[in-house]
């Protein structure tokens, strides 16, 4: 009985991988000369998203981890590059999955990629679902994501990023920084040497902090918007719901249309206050 219960945990292991949709994994490697190169283009799809700048690096170098449900599925999983001039473009080929049904469901397949690239090297990333995470970048990174939280540490060269649903978190920044929208899930910017604009924000708090420039958020549907310790001006130009606040900015602090105006508050400004009338 004893060896019984002692295997039982290594039968079910196979069952357990199944179960999370990856069934069958595969890995996926690409290298390429970074040797003028300006622009990366990483086009990914499904999968987990890592992407680390090195200074010094000569290549850039792509690992993916393919997975499947089905294990014939993973054939179709592959990394494609294709060189520009000085741009090079790397895409994560997904096929469809279709609505076969397998034993825990229907089928599954997406790819986790790890990047580590040169840090003089701007990112052009496209992303449809899955966490994504860059660092160390020091030319610039435009940024689109369906689904999935998004975290920024140490770049510069500037920032811009549109995304549909998931949290952005972003720490050390130098450049101006740009949402140019969310529709869903927080916004957390904090450590920026430039300017900070948000411009469309549907749903979730906005919380923008310890900026050198201005910062500014410009239509707002719901939660609440913090601004502290700004270097210049703060301003929201339209907001719904949600608490506006502000503190230490060293600039002016306008609010021009607040569904609410009694939400507002503000200490330790710098310059004028310019607020809208209350209901």
């Amino acid at each position: 009985m004893l060896r019984t219960i002692l295997l039982l945990p290594l039968a079910l292991a196979p069952l357990a991988a199944l179960a999370d949709g990856c069934g069958h994994t595969a890995e996926r490697t690409l290298d390429i000369d970074a040797a003028g190169v300006s622009t990366l283009h990483v086009d990914a799809a499904a999968g987990e998203l890592d992407i680390r700048a090195v200074p010094g690096l000569a290549r850039i170098e792509v690992r993916g981890r393919a997975c499947h449900s089905e294990e014939e599925g993973l054939a179709g999983i592959q990394l494609r590059q294709e060189r520009t001039g000085t741009d090079v473009r790397v895409s994560a080929i997904i096929p469809d999955p279709g609505s076969r049904w397998g034993l825990f469901g229907d089928s599954h397949a997406y790819m986790d990629l790890r990047v580590r690239m040169p840090d003089g090297i701007r990112l052009v990333l496209r992303d449809s679902s899955g966490d994504v995470r860059v660092e160390g970048l020091r030319a610039g990174l435009d940024l689109t994501d369906s689904s999935g939280d998004i975290e920024l540490r140490d770049i510069g060269g500037g920032i811009e990023v549109a995304d549909s649903s998931g949290d952005i978190e972003a720490r050390t920044i130098a450049g101006d920084f740009t949402v140019r929208s969310d529709s869903s899930g927080d916004i957390d910017i904090a450590g920026v040497e430039g300017n900070v604009r948000v411009r469309d924000d549907s749903s979730g708090d906005v919380d923008i902090r310890d900026v050198t420039g201005d910062a500014e958020v410009g239509r707002d549907s719901s939660g609440s918007i913090t601004f502290d310790t700004i270097g210049g001006s703060a301003k929201v130009g339209a907001d719904g719901s949600g608490d506006v606040r502000a503190s230490k900015v060293r600039g002016d602090f306008t609010v021009e249309r607040k569904a609410n105006a009694d939400g507002i508050r503000h200490r330790d400004v710098g310059g004028r206050v310019n607020l809208p009338q209350s209901d």
